[in-house]
């Protein structure tokens, strides 16, 4: 006699509850991002990100043929993006951002799992994906700041989780990742702190029956793996010929107008973290109501885990430094906040919609809780929609340039323009492909546009040399001022003897709107194939 072995095949109807919410989650992740993922340009800083990285496919050095602030992995990644699925791709670049999210989220599933259980780790990815998406659309740009939460969140996991060794080499994994979020964005490096004190903790090593020596080892292994990974980029870098041009770009060149002790720090400060608390306030809720309960002397959801919640504060607490080192509180910066808030809001989240807890207070009851964040994500949702519909039709400038040049022609944009290149799909005649080297243009302070703050001690030495030598080389075929000397308009090329001389002498202006004026050089005006503007 044979017994007929049955396997249970799951489908929709039978599938467990944690796979049906995930499958949610995914999809309510990508309509979140659809008015991003069929944006037919770059959203926000991915424009400059995808010129930088077009130029690195074309064999030029980074730092050197093209300049930017930003570390140098996020332009390899874009370059490595790009080399699949060709320059300037922009629907597949913005999948690749919405896959960069859900995998951040999965980390931060896989953490909640690891601390509490599945509902928990749901319910930190739900407050992850809709977090990432107010902001009129900058914070859907696949930028730097999202990009780095995806290393930090898995070495978070890694940090966490339970292992049988008492050594844990895994944490050399931890380490890699840290300095690798580094290197995609600055504000990153701090992340490495919370974990290496986590590990050194009374309370981690009483609870995974530690010495103190093997509490040592582990944080060395985190600390060697971290400045090993640092060093053997420096020796990459050095082999490059750009490790010193790294450096002054991504560390030197970056100062502090208006710190701590200038009011219009805290005006700028208060008025953006006020605001954002408002947008993210179920969450902001939940993750007062967690920590409230470790002040109270009954149970607490954190009250077996001290040595996490005493990582993740420190991580939140030097995230809020990393949001307002540079005294600027652009919105994106916010996103650096979110593994650490996520994980201090989600347990008291799933423990109201669960059932397990419940409180009194209106704010606190699940279906308030569930319309509160139901309507953040349609708001979202919504402003989103109408803001990026508002940016969809073409650059005047940009389409007459597309009309009036050969896609060999390289060309020179003046102005905060860099994202320009990308839509006209031209490669710049300038390693300068923002004018802040030559005018000292303040990012994001409120003097950067004041005609009486004078930013020329600010000038990058030899910039103006190195650009009249490039133009000798390879003369633009056109230049374009978006910084034409309105009113609003502080750094006009009229204030600059060289370029007000080059535009007067061998470029004339072909076509104007009230954004700018196109300048096309004088030997080439006669060969127009495209007509006139």
């Amino acid at each position: 006699m044979t017994t007929k072995l049955t396997r249970a095949r799951l489908t929709p109807t039978n599938l467990p509850d944690h796979y049906k919410w995930a499958v949610l989650l995914i999809l309510l992740t990508v309509v979140l991002r659809l008015p991003a993922i069929v944006h037919p340009k770059p959203v926000d800083d991915e424009g400059g990100y995808a010129v930088i990285a077009n130029e690195l496919l074309h064999g030029k050095s980074l730092y050197i043929d093209v300049v930017e602030r930003k570390p140098p992995l996020l332009f390899y990644i874009y370059e490595a993006i790009f080399a699949v699925v060709g320059p300037y791709n922009w629907v597949p670049l913005h999948l690749i951002g919405v896959g960069w999210i859900l995998l951040t989220m999965w980390g931060l599933y896989a953490i909640g799992r690891e601390l509490f259980d599945r509902s928990t780790g749901l319910t930190a990815a739900l407050f992850y994906t809709i977090a990432t998406t107010p902001s009129q659309s900058q914070t859907l740009a696949f930028n730097g700041e999202v990009m780095m939460n995806l290393p930090i969140v898995w070495a978070l996991f890694i940090a966490f989780k339970q292992s049988p060794w008492r050594s844990r080499p895994g944490l050399a994994v931890s380490g890699f990742l840290l300095c690798c979020a580094f290197f995609i964005k600055q504000p990153a490096a701090v992340a490495a702190i919370p974990i290496g004190i986590y590990l050194l903790l009374p309370s981690y090593r009483s609870k995974h029956n530690l010495t103190v020596l093997d509490s040592f080892l582990q944080a060395s292994i985190l600390t060697i793996s971290y400045f090993a990974t640092l060093g053997i980029a420096a020796l990459i870098l050095h082999h490059q010929g750009i490790l010193s041009q790294t450096y002054y770009w991504i560390i030197q060149d970056h100062d502090l107008y208006h710190g701590p002790t200038d009011p219009m720090f805290w005006r700028i400060g208060i008025s953006h973290t006020v605001g954002y608390v408002a947008a993210w306030h179920p969450m902001v809720i939940a993750c007062y109501v967690s920590l409230r309960e470790c002040c109270s002397r009954g149970a607490h959801y954190w009250q077996a885990l001290r040595a996490e919640l005493v990582a993740l504060l420190i991580l939140l607490g030097l995230s809020l430094i990393g949001v307002s080192a540079s005294g600027r509180f652009y919105s994106h910066y916010y996103i650096q906040l979110l593994p650490a808030l996520t994980l201090l809001a989600a347990p008291a989240m799933s423990a109201i919609w669960t059932g397990k807890r419940s409180y009194q207070s209106f704010l606190l009851r699940p279906r308030t809780l569930k319309v509160l964040l139901g309507f953040t994500a349609v708001a979202f949702l919504c402003i989103n929609t109408y803001y990026l519909w508002q940016l969809r039709p073409e650059d005047e400038l940009v389409r007459y340039l597309r009309h009036h040049s050969k896609p060999t022609d390289k060309v020179f944009f003046w102005g905060r323009s860099d994202n320009l290149y990308a839509e006209a799909n031209r490669r710049p005649a300038s390693r300068y492909i923002h004018y802040y080297p030559l005018t000292g243009y303040i990012w994001g302070s409120p003097l950067k546009d004041d005609p009486h703050f004078d930013t020329t001690d600010r000038i990058h030495s030899g910039a103006w040399e190195t650009l009249q030598e490039e133009f000798k080389t390879s003369p633009p075929a056109f230049i374009i001022d978006t910084d034409p000397g309105t009113p609003a308009k502080k750094y006009p090329p009229s204030r600059f003897p060289y370029l007000k001389q080059l535009l007067e002498n061998e470029y004339e202006a072909v076509f104007s709107t009230p954004d700018g004026v196109v300048y096309k050089r004088k030997e080439q005006s006669t060969t127009d194939a495209g007509g006139s503007g």
